[in-house]
């Protein structure tokens, strides 16, 4: 992470990207492999250097019912950026990563079929 951001110090926003991460999996039901994992953290870690410099990215999509419910969990789940980094990740950059977890999920269960 360290490449990718410029304000924040990865020291400090590594713990509170993890527990995220492990929230998330708690919610979604299932472990996230190695590999989104690291691609989730990636896009967390660019969303609060970006929530910094007051430019996060606009969600244009469409969510549906069940995802606005879930997008509040996330939001909720997100508080811990607020009290550990003193960072709020709004909802149109919750929307994109509750987005990427759904079709890295998909590209996992895919995969897994795949192999079986």
């Amino acid at each position: 992470m360290t490449e990718f951001l410029t304000y924040l110090n990865p020291k400090k926003v590594v713990d509170p990207v993890l527990e995220y991460i492990s929230e998330l999996e708690k919610l979604e039901g299932f472990p996230f492999d190695n590999g989104m994992k690291v691609s989730i953290s990636v896009h967390i870690g660019s969303a609060l250097e970006r929530m910094v410099q007051h430019c996060g990215l606009k969600y244009d999509g469409n969510l549906s019912e069940d995802n606005q419910k879930k997008l509040d969990t996330y939001q909720t789940i997100a508080r811990c950026f607020q009290k550990k980094l003193a960072i709020n990740l709004d909802r149109d950059e919750l929307s994109y990563i509750l987005e990427m977890v759904a079709e890295l999920s998909e590209r996992s269960a895919a995969q897994q079929e795949d192999l079986s």
